[in-house]
């Protein structure tokens, strides 16, 4: 599998929205177009590869395309939420680390997205003596993502915020060293229909809590026991 025309499967990415992905391309010469419900255009290639296990295993190209719509990822791996409010919220706090935080930024920018961004984002734990030189360029990278709103939970708040202002950010900006259900009501008072909310940081700040109280309309019964 590749995007190459002479591969047995190619697909390209079409857009990234609240959907999912929408991806086109062709399996073994059959075209097909599909909305995958997972975040980050970097899934491509895990597509192609599931599709190229499929086709492997003797299903049919039309039914790999039917099907491609099923897939999901891991709880707190890129997952659409729906909200009470109308609004959607992308729960991605399984794990962070600097790379995934950079990748979780980028596709959160490049959504189509027809009300308005919200960012949650928790501490990158265990960084030791790295932890403010990522911080600050978490901040760097949050300050340019298009949020209307950021909220960052965790022990680097302050250096978050400084660098965050530093470099023009000067939308809502709310810090807490934990949860906090105050703040999480203000948000979820605020959520209208189509906006978007997204969630990343490690799994130690129990970023699930602020999903909940948004008012997760399909969320608590896919939380990890």
């Amino acid at each position: 599998f590749s995007q190459s025309e002479d591969a047995d499967i190619k697909m390209e990415l079409v857009s990234e929205g609240v959907k999912g992905l929408e991806i086109k391309g062709s399996i073994k010469g059959c075209e097909g177009q599909a909305i995958v419900p997972i975040m980050g255009g970097f899934h491509l290639h895990n597509l192609m590869a599931a599709s190229g296990l499929a086709l492997a295993g003797g299903l049919g190209p039309e039914k790999i395309w039917q099907r491609l719509p099923y897939c999901r990822l891991a709880w707190g791996r890129g997952q659409w939420v729906g909200l009470e409010s109308g609004a959607t919220a992308l729960f991605d706090g399984y794990n962070a680390n600097p790379d995934s935080m950079a990748a979780f930024l980028s596709s959160f920018q490049n959504l189509t997205v027809k009300g308005r961004r919200f960012l949650v984002l928790g501490e990158m734990l265990e960084m030791g003596e790295q932890a403010e030189i990522v911080h600050r360029e978490l901040a760097r990278k949050a300050a340019g993502s298009g949020a209307d709103l950021i909220w960052f939970i965790g022990d680097s708040r302050e250096i978050f915020k400084a660098e965050l202002q530093a470099f023009g950010f000067q939308e809502k900006l709310m810090i807490s060293k934990s949860y906090e259900e105050s703040l999480a009501n203000e948000i979820t008072n605020m959520l209208r229909h189509e906006d978007v909310v997204g969630l990343k940081g490690s799994r130690g700040i129990k970023l699930e809590k602020v999903v909940e109280t948004l008012g997760a309309s399909d969320f608590a019964s896919s939380k990890p026991s």
